[in-house]
């Protein structure tokens, strides 16, 4: 599975040329449908597979997720005869990766569907407590919430010692930063909130990041990611008996290597007095992340009503796109486009 998420064109041109077109299936995933760089690589990606694989290929080989009733994406799929799956109607696209566009990727990976859902569904049993004690996602919501507004603690670690458990982080980005970063609250005054999420994967990151997590300013809050069993194993060989840096350790699992570092760093943070917690999964499978991104998300909903915030809109991203509509002379963007060229007129220093 590949992902061109950014108009970068060398990176799509550059994978375009290791894919085999005719035997790739393409998914086109936009919810509302009217994403400039979406639209744009999707013409693209159409026009090419006309002219390499054949005038019929879009309809054969291209699927697109999107909003059913809104979405210009619906007409090309009705000129080109593309299959459509809708996405939730009743959420965000960040709200939706236990939704069709993740869903499908997940079957045709041939992962466990029923068992993503299962997870999800019995994390939301768990949470269904008001007593933060018996409910996961409303302890991690209040932990951040309260050091954050209390504590100062701005910046969100997600530590993961584990490389699958490390999407979901980097996906946490993402839905922590539009879903919580907002300037007014729900009675329209300016509030300025929102903590600045941060991705970290460990054993790798204990040499790297940190350096800066238990030495730099007293501004974090971390939460580690264990796993218990990794689905894989992995012995370091008896090898070079005289040689003590490589001798010490014989028969050691990577198990216990990452075990190992994740001890040493949630020591080192305490030790350094930056507050951190962790969630323990036993193992890396489709149940487990399904209940993962499950607490996840409702953990973010119940900071944004901490927060006195709307967690499902997004006008910071909504001004992106203007912003790019506007440049590009679409039609209504007349006066953002008047000044988005006042201001790149405006005079700059350079060295």
């Amino acid at each position: 599975m590949f992902f061109l998420n950014n108009p970068d064109p060398k990176a799509a041109q550059e994978l375009l040329e290791v894919l085999d077109l005719k035997k790739t299936l393409f998914q086109v995933v936009t919810r509302s449908g009217v994403t400039p760089e979406t639209m744009g690589l999707t013409l693209w990606l159409l026009e090419i597979l006309k002219k390499k694989v054949g005038k019929t290929a879009p309809s054969e080989q291209v699927i697109f997720t999107t909003e059913p009733t809104k979405s210009p994406f619906m007409e090309i799929a009705k000129q080109e005869k593309i299959s459509v799956l809708q996405t939730t109607l009743n959420l965000t696209g960040r709200y939706g990766i236990l939704g069709n566009q993740s869903l499908f990727l997940a079957g045709m990976c041939n992962l466990k569907v029923d068992e993503l859902l299962k997870g999800g569904a019995d994390m939301d049993k768990r949470c269904r407590h008001g007593d933060p004690y018996k409910n996961p996602a409303y302890m991690h919501s209040l932990v951040h919430y309260l050091l954050t507004r209390k504590r100062r603690k701005t910046m969100h670690v997600m530590f993961s010692f584990s490389n699958l458990v490390h999407a979901i982080g980097e996906w946490y980005n993402h839905q922590c930063s539009v879903s919580l970063g907002k300037m007014l609250n729900r009675k329209g005054k300016a509030v300025h909130v929102g903590p600045s999420p941060v991705a970290a994967v460990g054993a790798f990151d204990g040499h790297g990041q940190q350096q800066l997590f238990c030495e730099g300013p007293f501004d974090k809050v971390i939460t580690f990611v264990t796993v218990k069993d990794h689905g894989a194993t992995g012995t370091v060989p008896t090898a070079y008996p005289k040689l003590e840096a490589a001798a010490y350790l014989k028969e050691t699992t990577f198990n216990q290597l990452l075990d190992y570092s994740y001890w040493g760093a949630e020591q080192h943070v305490t030790q350094a007095g930056r507050p951190n917690m962790t969630i323990h999964l036993d193992t890396v499978d489709e149940a487990h992340i399904g209940g993962l991104v499950y607490l996840l998300e409702l953990s973010t909903a119940m900071s944004a009503e901490l927060y006195g915030i709307d967690p499902f809109d997004q006008p910071g991203v909504e001004h992106g796109k203007a912003a790019s509509f506007a440049q590009l002379g679409r039609a209504g963007f007349e006066d953002l486009a008047k000044r988005l060229k006042d201001y790149k007129a405006k005079p700059r220093k350079t060295c």
